[in-house]
């Protein structure tokens, strides 16, 4: 487990030389809590919900949101 903090802080700081701190922040926990609550459901039986799979959507498309305003306004 420490090994995956490592690796994980790692990238992330890598990450943040090249896109600012709050949006890689927001993609770093968003796609984290998105993708946790994913395996939950699929590995370990959680319940599948249309609000769980929308709130899902929702974060993903949030931080979509984030990493293409950036790239608008450094062009």
């Amino acid at each position: 487990m420490i090994a995956f903090y490592i690796i994980s802080y790692y990238f992330f700081n890598l990450s943040i030389k090249k896109i600012e701190l709050g949006t890689a922040y927001a993609v770093w926990s968003g796609v984290g809590t998105a993708l946790l609550t994913a395996v939950g459901m699929l590995v370990f039986n959680e319940s599948i919900s249309l609000s769980r799979v929308i709130a899902i959507a929702l974060i993903l498309i949030g931080v979509l949101i984030l990493n293409l305003s950036q790239s608008s306004s450094q062009a």
